[in-house]
């Protein structure tokens, strides 16, 4: 009888784990396809603006976003869009322009790497935060505008 519980409660919480206990990874679209995903899930856009060579851009990654605490907040609250700053290939037409990274950066104002921007779901900027910073520093610029939001 003892031994039946624990194969029941070992197999409830190997059951557990893996419905809730997972990885939390953040889906990273790009540009347009974000701001579409933003507007029917009613989130905000975190952009990481970035490039291959940047070495303040891979520890922005290695030692902020791969870190669970911040990767939670990013799947509850955000669509996340990365955004090459050196990349020409064309992503979408808005009326006679066409669109890519590198333009899309200079829209945004970005002119140093790693630069994380959040937008509204229609792409107007709401917060920036330029060059590489702490988790807690990078959690506190991710959950500011969410106190002002409605939801």
């Amino acid at each position: 009888m003892r031994l039946m519980r624990s194969i029941r409660a070992i197999v409830s919480g190997i059951a557990f784990v893996s419905l809730f206990g997972g990885s939390v990874e953040a889906e990273w679209l790009i540009y347009p396809r974000g701001l579409v995903r933003a507007d029917s899930t009613d989130t905000l856009v975190m952009v990481e603006v970035y490039t291959d060579w940047c070495a303040y851009c891979k520890k922005l990654d290695r030692r902020v976003l791969s870190r669970d605490d911040v990767k939670a907040v990013l799947k509850q609250h955000y669509t996340t869009v990365k955004l090459d700053a050196e990349n020409d290939t064309p992503m979408a037409r808005i009326g006679d322009e066409t669109l890519n990274s590198r333009k899309l950066a200079r829209k945004y104002g970005v002119t140093t790497i790693p630069t994380c921007l959040i937008l509204a779901p229609n792409g107007k900027l709401l917060k920036k935060l330029v060059g590489y910073h702490p988790p807690e520093d990078f959690l506190a610029f991710l959950r500011s505008p969410l106190a002002s939001q409605t939801h």
